[in-house]
C-alpha cells in the first residue's frame, strides 16, 4: 500500500483536448488510493505558452477517491490548428508509487475545414510493396477545403481500412496503423502548375513491419532539390492532382535520413 495519499492520474485520462473558440476550461481527473481524510495535494505544471491558468494543487474531500484539476483559458486566444502542450506532475510527497504521476496533455482549437464531398484516390504509390495490386485501382476518400484559406485542400485517410479492403481485398499484415486516428495529406494549390505538399515527407499515419529492423512509419515523399523545390512539379487541372512520373517515393526513416522505393512509375 502507498504510505502517502497515493495520488495519480487514471490511465483512462485524455491526453488531447480539442476545444472550441468559446471554451474556457478543461477538467483533468485525479485519483488517490488513501481516502480517509480531506487533503490538498500540490501539482507542478509547465506551460510554455503561458496561455493557461493551472491550479497549483488539487483538493480531495474526505472519503473520496476522485478530484478534479480544472485548467482555465480563453479559447479565443488560442491559435487555430495549434495544440499547446502542458506538463503536469503530482507532488512527490503524496504521489502514488504505482500509478501515473506525470502527465503531458495537449489543448487546442482545430482549424476550420469544410467537406467538399467524395474524391477518388488512385494508388500507384503503396502498390510498390505489393506487386499484385493493379495500376490505376481507385477508392473513395473524403476531400476537405480550408474554410479561411481556399487554396488549402486535403485528402482524409487515404490509407485506411476501407481503402485497403477495397483495393487489396483485405489487410496485409505488413502494415500497422491506428484506425481511430485521422490522417491527412494536405496540398497548397495556389499555383496549379506547382502544387505543394504541406509536409514533405508527408506522414501517412501507417507503419510497416520490417521484422528485425522494427516497425517504421511510412511517408509520401516528393523528390526535391536541396532548396526544397520539387525535382518535377505536382499539377492541379480539371479537379485532378497529379504527381510526377517516378518523382514520388514511399519512404521511411533510415540511418538518419530516408529509405524507400520509387513510386508512381506510371504517372
Amino acid at each position: 500500500p502507498d504510505a502517502t495519499q497515493g495520488v495519480f492520474f487514471p490511465s483512462t485520462v485524455e491526453t488531447t483536448y480539442t476545444v472550441e473558440k468559446t471554451a474556457t476550461s478543461v477538467t483533468i481527473p485525479v485519483m488517490r488510493t488513501n481516502v480517509e481524510v480531506a487533503s490538498e495535494v500540490s501539482v507542478r505544471s509547465d506551460d510554455p505558452s503561458e496561455l493557461f491558468t493551472i491550479p497549483s494543487s488539487v483538493a480531495f474531500a474526505a472519503n473520496s477517491e476522485n478530484a478534479e484539476l480544472v485548467i482555465s483559458f480563453d479559447g479565443a486566444a488560442l491559435t487555430a490548428g495549434t495544440f499547446y502542450s502542458i506538463a503536469l506532475q503530482i507532488s512527490s510527497d503524496n504521489a502514488s508509487n504505482y500509478g501515473y504521476t506525470e502527465l503531458t496533455i495537449k489543448i487546442g482549437v482545430p482549424e476550420p475545414w469544410n467537406d467538399l464531398g467524395e474524391g477518388i484516390y488512385i494508388d500507384d504509390f503503396l502498390r510498390v510493396l505489393l506487386e499484385d495490386v493493379p495500376a490505376g485501382l481507385g477508392s473513395y476518400v473524403s476531400i476537405q477545403q480550408h474554410a479561411d484559406e481556399a487554396n488549402r485542400i486535403r485528402v482524409v485517410n487515404p490509407f485506411s481500412m476501407d481503402v485497403v479492403g477495397y483495393m487489396w481485398g483485405g489487410v496485409p499484415g505488413f502494415f500497422v496503423w491506428d484506425e481511430g486516428v485521422d490522417t491527412y495529406i494536405e496540398f497548397d494549390v495556389t499555383d496549379p502548375n506547382n502544387v505543394l505538399l504541406a509536409e514533405n515527407p508527408s506522414p501517412l499515419g501507417v507503419s510497416a513491419n520490417f521484422g528485425d529492423d522494427g516497425i517504421l512509419p511510412l511517408f509520401m515523399y516528393v523528390v526535391d532539390n536541396e532548396d526544397g523545390s520539387y525535382v518535377a512539379p505536382i499539377t492541379f487541372a480539371n479537379g485532378v492532382i497529379t504527381f510526377p512520373t517516378s518523382g514520388l517515393a514511399l519512404a521511411y526513416p533510415w540511418d538518419g535520413g530516408l529509405g524507400g522505393w520509387t513510386a508512381n512509375t506510371e504517372g
